[in-house]
């Protein structure tokens, strides 16, 4: 009798402590996210003030930005991209996203409208949950969106 009510305790405080590291792992889990999305806003904040220095109005030339933003991009390891108000890419990191309007995208969607918003959701090229961050900024006098992305497992 005395083994069967030791053995519960032991199956109690074991479950017990599962459950409290399975929480703690969602908890640091969710703070790490939250701190990776805070990250790159202020990353995105300074990205916008330089853009605006090296695009050149006169020619609309945005081979300075290309260069930066793949350049910006290597050294974050992230993908960014900057969609004009049609959803058009001006400038992307990924070489595969020129062909594709972004502007049904819910980020674009909600940058558009002045919003700075944090979304996971599944990307459909690549088939695999990602993190997505997409704000406003203004370049060359237009609203257009400044979207970086990162797979959530790497």
């Amino acid at each position: 009798m005395q083994k069967t009510v030791l053995w519960s305790y032991i199956f109690i405080i074991c479950l017990v402590a599962g459950l409290i590291g399975l929480y703690s792992i969602k908890i640091s889990h969710h703070y790490h996210i939250q701190e990776f999305q805070d990250y790159v806003i202020k990353e995105g904040n300074m990205i916008s003030k330089y853009l605006n220095m090296i695009y050149d109005i006169e020619t609309e030339d945005v081979t300075k930005i290309d260069n930066f933003i793949k350049q910006t991009a290597n050294d974050l390891e992230l993908c960014i991209t900057i969609i004009d108000k049609n959803g058009n890419v001006i400038s992307s990191s990924e070489k595969n996203l020129y062909d594709i309007n972004q502007k049904n995208m819910p980020e674009v969607q909600s940058a558009l409208k002045g919003e700075t918003i944090k979304i996971i959701r599944k990307n459909e090229i690549y088939n695999q949950e990602y993190i997505y961050i997409a704000m406003p900024i203004t370049l060359n006098f237009e609203t257009v969106v400044l979207c970086f992305s990162l797979p959530l497992l790497q």
